[in-house]
C-alpha cells in the first residue's frame, strides 16, 4: 500500500484489511502516482463484464414477472438483484469520496497517538486495537467462506450428481440469468459458472471492503476519544494560566494524578476540537455508504429468508440463512461501533467532571464548562447526515426486516 507505510502500524494493521478487500475490485485509495488509464485499466474489462451480469439478471427476473411465474420459487433472484444495485450505488459514492477518504485516514494517521501515553491509556489502546484486529479476520473470513459455499453449491450438487450418480440432471449456475445461447454443454457451462462467480466477488468485495472500512474509522476515532478522556482527567487546574503544581493527595478523590502528566487544558482543547473535525469529515464522507447499506439490508435480509423458508433442499436453505446470518452479524458490528463513538465522544463530559475543576480559577472552570457543553452533543455517524446511527438503528432495522418478513411469510403459507 503505497503513501500508508509511513504511519504507525498498530493504526494502519486494521485498514489494510479493509483496503486490500477493496483492492481486489480495483478501488484503491493510495498507490504510485501513475496516470488515470494505468491505474484504473481493470475497470475497461471489469465493469462491462459486471454490467452484462447485472443485465442479464434484470432480464431474467423481468421475464419471470411477464410469464406470471410464482415468485416464491425464485424467491433469492431478487436480494440477488438488489445486491447488484447496492454494488453500484457503493462503487459510485466511492470513486466520487475517494480523495476525501485518502484525506480522511492521512489525517486521522498524522495524529494518531504512539507517545505521552500513561499505563492505562496504553490498555485501552492495546485492548480496543486487538478486538478490532480478530473481530476483522474472523468477520471477513466467516463472509468469504459463507460466499464461497453459496456460489460452489450448485457446482457440487451438479457434478456428484452428474459425474458420480450418473443422474440426468439440469446443469445448475449460481444464478439464473438469461444468455443468448444454451448451458447445456460442459465447456459453455463451465465458462458461464466462472463468469458468474467473477462477478458476483467484485460485489462482494465492495460491499465487505465498505462495511469494514467503516468499521476500521469508526473505531480509530472511538480510541481516540477514550485516550483523550484520560487526558482531561490528569489535566491539572490552572491559576491565571499556570498549572497547579502541588495537590494533595485525599484518597476520598476519585482523581489520581499520574506521574508525569503534563497536559494542559489548551492542547486538550486543540485535541478536542480536532478530533470532532475529524469525526465531521468522517461522517461526511461516509454518511451515504451508512444510508445505502441500512436502506438496502432490511429487503435483502428479508427476501433472503423468505428464500430460505421457500428453499426445497437443505443445502439451499442454509446458503440463504448464512446470508441473513453474515449480513446481520456485519450491521451489528457497525451500529455497535457507531454506538461506542458516541458513547466516547459524550463521555467527555464525565471525564471533565471528574477533573478536579473546582480547584482552578474562574477561566479554568469557564473552559471545563465549555467543554462540558459541547460533549451533549456527541459526534456519530450518521444517515445521510440526519439521524445518528447506533444500536437502536439496528434494533429498527430488525423490526422493519421481521415485519416485511411476516408478511411475506403469510403470503408464502397462503399459497396452499
Amino acid at each position: 500500500m503505497y503513501g500508508f507505510e509511513i504511519y504507525e502500524e498498530e493504526f494502519i494493521k486494521p485498514l489494510f484489511m479493509s483496503l486490500d478487500i477493496l483492492k481486489r475490485s480495483n478501488v484503491m485509495f493510495c498507490g504510485p502516482e501513475v496516470s488515470f488509464t494505468k491505474k484504473y485499466w481493470r475497470f475497461f474489462y471489469m465493469v462491462p463484464l459486471v454490467v452484462l451480469h447485472y443485465i442479464s439478471l434484470s432480464a431474467y427476473i423481468l421475464k419471470l414477472f411477464t410469464e406470471g411465474v410464482d415468485p416464491f420459487e425464485k424467491a433469492d433472484m431478487l436480494p440477488l438483484w438488489l445486491a447488484t444495485v447496492e454494488y453500484w450505488i457503493n462503487i459510485v459514492i466511492l470513486m466520487i469520496n475517494q480523495d476525501k477518504i485518502r484525506d480522511l485516514i492521512v489525517h486521522m494517521g498524522s495524529i494518531w497517538r504512539i507517545t505521552g501515553l500513561n499505563e492505562k491509556q496504553m490498555k485501552i489502546k492495546t485492548g480496543a486495537l486487538k478486538r478490532l484486529y480478530y473481530a476483522g479476520i474472523a468477520v471477513n473470513k466467516v463472509g468469504l467462506a459463507m460466499s464461497w459455499q453459496y456460489l460452489l453449491s450448485p457446482l457440487c450438487e451438479t457434478v456428484i450428481r452428474r459425474l458420480f450418480l450418473k443422474q440426468e440432471a439440469e446443469l445448475q449456475l449460481p444464478f439464473d440469468c438469461v444468455y443468448p445461447f444454451e448451458t447445456k454443454d460442459w465447456p459453455i457451462y463451465l465458462a458461464v459458472y466462472a463468469f458468474q462467480v467473477y462477478c458476483i466477488f467484485h460485489i462482494i468485495y465492495v460491499y465487505q471492503g465498505v462495511g469494514w472500512l467503516l468499521v476500521v474509522l469508526t473505531t480509530h476515532m472511538h480510541v481516540q476519544f477514550l485516550l483523550l478522556q484520560e487526558d482531561l482527567v490528569q489535566v491539572k487546574p490552572e491559576i491565571k494560566g499556570r498549572a497547579i503544581k502541588t495537590l494533595s493527595e485525599d484518597a476520598d478523590e476519585i482523581t489520581q494524578y499520574v506521574d508525569g502528566a503534563d497536559v494542559r487544558i489548551d492542547d486538550f482543547v486543540r485535541r478536542h476540537q480536532d478530533l470532532i473535525s475529524l469525526a465531521e469529515k468522517l461522517d461526511s464522507s461516509c454518511n451515504k455508504f451508512t444510508f445505502t447499506i441500512m436502506l438496502f439490508a432490511t429487503l435483502v435480509i428479508c427476501f433472503f429468508a423468505v428464500a430460505a423458508k421457500a428453499s426445497k433442499g437443505a443445502a439451499y436453505a442454509l446458503n440463504n440463512y448464512g446470508v441473513v446470518v453474515v449480513k446481520l452479524m456485519s450491521m451489528l458490528i457497525q451500529c455497535y461501533c457507531c454506538q461506542l463513538l458516541s458513547s466516547s465522544s459524550s463521555g467527555i463530559a464525565m471525564a471533565a467532571a471528574k477533573n478536579l475543576w473546582y480547584k482552578g480559577d474562574l477561566r479554568y472552570q469557564t473552559n471545563i464548562r465549555f467543554i462540558m457543553m459541547r460533549s451533549l452533543k456527541p459526534c456519530s455517524l450518521t444517515l445521510l447526515g440526519l439521524t445518528p446511527i447506533d444500536l437502536g438503528t439496528f434494533n429498527k432495522v430488525l423490526k422493519t426486516t421481521w415485519s416485511y418478513f411476516s408478511l411475506a411469510s403469510q403470503m408464502y403459507d397462503a399459497r396452499d
